[in-house]
């Protein structure tokens, strides 16, 4: 993410209003020319991701599952860099066009698209294509970033479970248990024997006062 993205505020309020934006110059000065271009009122445009697709930075679902019949293009929220928003908004905007359906080599080659992986980075393209994105970014859209943030980063489960096990060799039952249960057991529910083992590993039991 660039500074500019980290520091400006954007005009737009809404990611979608900065997509909707942008979309409808990529259509007009370059996918249109090409026969590529969806027509306006045939696709919607969110942040977000498609149910199944969690991972991948643009998603369009075909106009047979939506009640409007259009097409719904769903932009990653972990795309944060205008440029790989950009991108992704592009393809997202061909395989509208096409209704999903897949895209011939020759046709990306026509239009110069790049690759996007699941990360964001871009590969490949044309100058065309990346000069078209240039003139998007400084004149068409006036510097303005994406107004998105990236997601923070899901915060890791802190509990962490303690291995029990029966004293009794004849018994040999083991569970896992958090510190705070483990502290309530007084007894091995597999036969009542009342000395414990506890770990972390099966070969790190000691006994359980």
């Amino acid at each position: 993410m660039t500074d500019q993205q980290q520091t400006s505020k954007s005009i737009y309020d809404t990611r979608e209003q900065w997509l909707k934006t942008a979309a409808g110059i990529v259509c007009q000065f370059y996918l249109a020319d090409a026969g590529y271009a969806p027509r306006p009122d045939s696709y919607n445009i969110s942040c977000g991701f498609a149910r199944g697709r969690q991972r991948a930075p643009v998603a369009v679902t075909p106009r047979e599952m939506s009640a409007g019949r259009r097409n719904e293009i769903f932009i990653a929220p972990t795309l944060n860099d205008s440029r790989e928003v950009l991108v992704a908004l592009t393809l997202g905007l061909v395989l509208a066009q096409r209704d999903c359906k897949p895209l011939p080599e020759g046709t990306r080659k026509m239009l110069g698209l790049p690759k996007i992986a699941k990360d964001g980075a871009v590969s490949g393209g044309s100058l065309k294509f990346h000069d078209m994105i240039d003139n998007l970014l400084t004149n068409a859209l006036a510097g303005e970033p994406y107004p998105h943030q990236p997601l923070a980063p899901a915060k890791k489960c802190a509990t962490r479970l303690l291995r029990m096990q029966c004293a009794d060799s004849a018994c040999g039952y083991n569970w896992r248990v958090t510190r705070k249960f483990a502290d309530r057991t007084t007894m091995c529910p597999g036969c009542g024997h009342d000395k414990l083992m506890i770990g972390t590993r099966a070969d790190d039991m000691e006994a359980f006062v």
